[in-house]
């Protein structure tokens, strides 16, 4: 900028920020906890409200050599599709960031992946493998079995299932309420 100059400066925070996996009612997160956007200006922490639109305005004298730092935090949540969605009543699915993951045979060895229950109180753990898939981050947490044994899982972003061997895959796992 050749001076400085006062203007209005939008910038748009995706939905699953801000406890939507995707804009309207069809799907949710369970809500607990979910971290916000930081918006950070020269090292001066922004409010962050937004408009209707998911956009945070921030409306200042600007500079040349201003910096901001966006920080959308990639946590995982739970999802929950909208109660008229009769086949996924009673079952969850999971989001880190804007990434759907899934649940592969290959992964889960021994696992029937569609009569195991995900509890609504496990911990998750995210895990970065590099020689995996060309690089990804795995959510480790554990099950239930038909049995009622704890099996350990292991979720692999949706994008890069049906990469490795032929095996099963499920999205969506029966909640177990504890």
């Amino acid at each position: 900028m050749d001076q400085p100059a006062e203007f209005e400066l939008c910038m748009r925070i995706p939905s699953w920020v801000s406890g939507k996996p995707i804009p309207g009612d069809l799907y949710k997160f369970s809500g607990e906890g979910l971290p916000l956007a930081a918006v950070v200006v020269n090292g001066e922490l922004i409010e962050t409200a937004q408009d209707k639109n998911g956009y945070v305005n921030i409306r200042r004298t600007w500079k040349t050599g201003d910096m901001i730092v966006l920080n959308l935090p990639l946590s995982v949540n739970r999802v929950y599709a909208h109660d008229n969605l009769e086949e996924n009543k009673g079952k969850v699915s999971l989001m880190c960031g804007p990434i759907v993951y899934c649940f592969e045979g290959v992964d889960n060895p021994d696992v029937d992946l569609f009569n195991v229950s995900l509890p609504n109180d496990v911990n998750m753990i995210t895990e970065y493998r590099p020689d995996l898939l060309g690089g990804v981050t795995l959510i480790k947490t554990t099950g239930i079995d038909a049995d009622g044994k704890p099996v350990p899982l292991i979720a692999i972003p949706y994008y890069a299932w049906a990469n490795r061997e032929k095996s099963p895959m499920n999205i969506w796992l029966h909640e177990k309420k504890n």
